[in-house]
């Protein structure tokens, strides 16, 4: 109790200074009103499965003072006093509920910021936490969709009320270039800057049908020892009064180039190079719980390096941890150059040395995964109409998570767009070579390759189409995990499909066929396309056709978005295109060979207190156990007054909403829902 007043009686005794330095700047009254009323039912099949009324009233009225601290040469403060109450009378299914209560709203900020001097301190508590009313869950029927515009309430049954303390206070020493002036300044420039920071929430809320009483503590005590190193003290403390189980504490010890704002410093070592260093140590436990303890150590060396023809980046790190009783370390150096040989020639290499060891600290079980990676890419001839760009990549990886190598090699050539070319063309090969053994103990001897081309030009202004065509020939036994960085495209499947295959032990042979249309003016955007895909697998040959166009009409006041896809074949798992209104269905995870979906949004907003919108969905699916569809109406309107008083400022708002859901399932069933939503808000005048 006496650590909780502590801030409390620091505040109350700078307050009490107050009226022999301050001078009131600002004095205001505010006052607040909502009162909300529901009554919402439904039925399903001629039987009410809802009935639910409700009526909430909430009144607040603060006296707030603000003002300066000797003129504003000694700081600035806030003070705010008020109350707050509450009343909620609701019936859900015949379970009533009333709940009269109120609380005191305060605020106590105080900031001593004497001028000259090299010190701050800021003291603060405070519990302006608004009560508010808890909505019951009832399915879907309430719930907005992403195109409505408004929310709409559920059954307020409950309300969240209580103590929400927050007090603390905040000190900081030393400025921040450490160049005193004045008498003193050859002593003061010998003390190291300080941050002392300290946070108390205290939370106590026993009524509510979701009780909460905990208490947060937050402490950071941040020192700057030299010109750029930190020192860094953290706790946090976590009680909880009603679960004592989860009780924690965390202390987080840090020392480096990271500043008391958690903001990374670098130091220039020359005009060219700069570094940045931090290492830190966290522990953790929970008090009930020995075997949640944590503890954990963290390294970091970064460095970047510029220079006229060539930059440097190196973000080392490492970090030791334990945690329910598993040791993990994990090892991380990358480094990334990038260069230009000249005006007609650049190029980038990347290198990753990453090492991963698990240790389960029961069994004394070790597990590791080491991996080396590099890659590179030469772009040749950037200043001519066709660049070429080679690229090499190499990978070697060992551990209990499969081992092996893979390397790759290829090439990519396009046109240079800013000769602005009639035809706009890209071209790229590669061959890959995967070799070791994986996590399933298949030994992986594999040859893969991949051949991808794409042209694309305007006709006219308005007008681009394109084509695209990408051949993956594989051959031998893979299995992905004896790599982590060069990654087969052999496995993957079709493009929409559900199944691909894990394991290949045999030939691939994969064919991708798009052509494309777009037609775009200044606010139409209409584009159409067509994919053929093509899979030959080990016992597994199969096909997909893809067609897909999207309309998009984008004017001030009014706005129309058109999607639709069929897919025919390939064991198809769809988008969201189906939707999900009342029912609450979730048709896009079901499997078919024929989908269907399509999706039409529309809004009109003539003037700001119009807003009408517009929502069709439809997906339709075809499989072997019969065919489904699902049909999806939301039309909602709002209207809006407004109030002109110096300031434009609403008024009410009025807003109806229409909702039809219609699914037919395979087997033939039908659900169907019909909503309509009719809802009002009164905004009156605020109080001062």
């Amino acid at each position: 109790m006496l650590q909780r007043l502590t801030p409390i009686a620091l505040l109350l005794f700078a307050c009490a200074l107050l009226p022999a330095v301050a001078a009131a700047d600002t004095v205001s009254l505010r006052g607040a009103a909502e009162l909300a009323y529901g009554e919402q039912w439904a039925e399903d099949a001629g039987v009410r499965s809802l009935d639910a009324s409700y009526f909430t009233q909430q009144y607040s009225a603060v006296y707030g003072r603000k003002g300066t601290i000797a003129g504003g040469r000694g700081g600035v403060y806030d003070l705010r006093l008020g109350y707050e109450w509450n009343s909620l009378a609701s019936d859900f299914n015949g379970e009533e509920t009333d709940i009269d209560t109120g609380k005191i709203l305060y605020r106590g900020d105080v900031r001593f910021e004497p001028g000259g001097l090299p010190f701050r301190i800021h003291l603060f508590s405070e519990d302006m936490h608004r009560s508010s009313f808890l909505e019951e869950n009832v399915d879907t029927l309430f719930r907005p969709s992403p195109s409505d515009s408004f929310r709409l309430r559920g059954p307020m049954t409950n309300l969240i009320n209580g103590q929400h303390l927050r007090s603390g206070m905040t000190l900081v020493v030393g400025i921040r270039n450490g160049h005193y002036q004045g008498r003193y300044r050859d002593m003061l420039a010998n003390f190291p800057r300080l941050l002392v920071d300290y946070e108390q929430i205290d939370v106590r809320d026993l009524r509510s049908a979701t009780p909460q009483h905990y208490r947060d503590r937050n402490l950071a005590f941040v020192s700057l020892n030299k010109k750029d190193n930190w020192f860094h003290y953290r706790l946090f403390q976590h009680r909880n009064y009603l679960l004592p189980s989860d009780d924690f504490d965390e202390q987080r010890y840090l020392i480096g180039t990271v500043d008391h704002t958690n903001r990374r410093q670098w130091i220039n070592l020359t005009n060219w190079i700069k570094i940045s260093a931090d290492g830190g140590y966290i522990t953790g436990n929970r008090l009930y719980n020995a075997r949640q303890a944590t503890e954990r150590y963290d390294v970091n060396l970064f460095a970047t390096a510029n220079r006229a023809d060539w930059r440097a980046t190196s973000f080392n790190t490492f970090s030791r941890r334990v945690e329910l009783g598993v040791l993990r370390k994990i090892l991380e150096v990358p480094l990334y150059l990038q260069g230009d040989a000249s005006r007609e020639t650049g190029w980038r290499f990347r290198f990753v040395g990453r090492q991963d060891h698990r240790l389960r600290l029961s069994s004394g079980l070790g597990q590791d995964e080491d991996t080396l990676y590099a890659s590179s890419r030469v772009d040749l001839f950037r200043q001519g109409r066709v660049i070429v760009a080679p690229l090499a990549e190499a990978e070697v990886k060992g551990g209990d998570y499969g081992e092996g190598s893979a390397v790759r090699i290829g090439f990519e050539t396009f046109t240079n767009r800013k000769y602005n070319p009639q035809y706009d063309l890209f071209g790229s090969y590669s061959v890959t070579r995967f070799e070791g053994t994986g996590t399933t103990g298949l030994d992986t001897d594999f040859w893969e390759q991949r051949a991808k081309g794409r042209v694309e030009t305007r006709i006219g202004r308005s007008v681009t189409v394109g084509a695209e065509q990408e051949f993956v020939y594989g051959t031998g036994t893979l299995d992905r995990q004896v790599a982590n960085y060069i990654r087969p495209v052999s496995d993957t499947g079709l493009t929409l499909s559900t199944v691909a295959p894990t394991l290949i032990d045999g030939e691939v042979f994969r064919s991708t066929s798009k052509v494309y249309g777009e037609h775009v003016m200044r606010r139409l955007r209409n584009r159409f396309e067509v994919v053929y895909d093509y899979l030959s697998a080990p016992g597994n040959e199969e096909d997909q056709v893809i067609l897909e166009h999207r309309l998009r009409y984008d004017q001030r006041s009014f706005l129309a978005d058109m999607r639709s896809r069929l897919v025919i074949g390939g064991g198809v798992i769809g988008g969201a295109g189906g939707g999900s209104g009342v029912l609450g269905l979730n048709t896009s995870s079901m499997t078919a060979d024929r989908v269907l979906e399509h999706t039409t949004s529309l809004g009109y907003m003539p003037t700001r207190a119009i807003d009408a919108r517009l929502r069709v969905n439809y997906d339709w699916r075809d499989g072997s156990g019969g065919s489904s569809s699902h049909w999806l109406g939301i039309q909602d309107f709002g209207y809006s007054f407004f109030t002109v008083n110096g300031v434009v400022r609403k008024l009410a708002e009025l807003t109806e909403k229409f909702e039809y859901e219609r699914y037919t399932a395979m087997e033939g069933s039908t659900q169907t829902a019909t909503v309509l939503t009719l809802a009002g808000n009164y905004y009156p005048t605020r109080v001062y």
